[in-house]
């Protein structure tokens, strides 16, 4: 599981998986999203909008961390 930065194409974070690892697994999700939004510099993780994107797999798991991480923010 890789995640990238859209603009520059930056590798921000990576987890290998088992074969077997189970597809609705989001635990392997979270954690790729909190390793890689701490590569962001502060100014642009905090002042900027951020578009995550994910499988279907942990799509409601990853959207209450997101919103864990920004309380009172919302999101879009």
């Amino acid at each position: 599981m890789l995640c990238f930065l859209a603009n520059t194409g930056e590798a921000l974070s990576g987890r290998l998986r088992a074969g077997n690892a189970g597809a609705n697994t989001a635990s392997d999700h979270v954690t790729v999203l909190d390793q890689a939004l701490a590569q962001i510099p502060d100014a642009h993780r905090h002042g900027s909008d951020i578009l995550i994107r994910t499988d279907s797999a942990g799509s409601a798991k990853i959207l209450t961390h997101v919103r864990d991480l920004r309380p009172g923010r919302g999101t879009a």
